[in-house]
């Protein structure tokens, strides 16, 4: 079960899924951090908010690389 680690966030440390993820597709934060970091985008093709479940999910932009750098 998940605990969101609650132990790591009372030392002001990330979830240990965020610290591990390598790609770095995973945040957490206060939801206004992350609004501000991230914008407010909480539905992509294959997933959508419900009103029913109310994820608290926000989804990071990917950007496309520059092939010529």
């Amino acid at each position: 079960m998940c605990t969101f680690c609650n132990d790591r966030l009372k030392e002001n440390r990330k979830p240990a899924c965020v610290d591990a993820c390598l790609v770095r597709a995973l945040d957490a934060g206060p939801l206004e951090e992350l609004l501000a970091k991230y914008g407010s985008v909480t539905e992509v093709p294959g997933f959508s908010c419900s009103d029913k479940t109310r994820p608290s999910i926000l989804f990071k932009p990917r950007y496309k690389q520059n092939p010529n750098p």
